[in-house]
């Protein structure tokens, strides 16, 4: 789960999609969908508030645009902790 703040705190529940270093697509989990050339910050999990633009919106999504670019090991760790683990195999040894 992520969340978008505005200028004013208002806070609108996410779940990023789809990530890159230059920005990101959000599903909204409320009607309050971000103005197209709004400024919000994006929380995701324990990460760093990013300043973010938003590029295009509707009701249930939105496009945004990093004002600074993330570091490709922040995207990979953001995407690590999205993807559920893989079952362990079972043990060939266990009867």
């Amino acid at each position: 789960m992520a969340l978008l703040k505005n200028s004013s705190g208002m806070r609108i529940p996410v779940t990023v999609t789809n990530i890159c270093e230059e920005g990101c697509a959000v599903a909204l989990k409320t009607g309050h969908a971000p103005s197209v050339g709004a400024i919000y910050c994006l929380k995701i999990g324990d990460l760093e508030a990013q300043a973010s633009c938003t590029i295009w919106s509707s009701t249930c999504e939105a496009g945004l645009q990093f004002l600074a670019p993330l570091a490709p090991y922040v995207v990979d760790h953001i995407v690590g902790e999205a993807r559920p683990s893989a079952p362990e195999p079972p043990d060939p040894e266990t009867p």
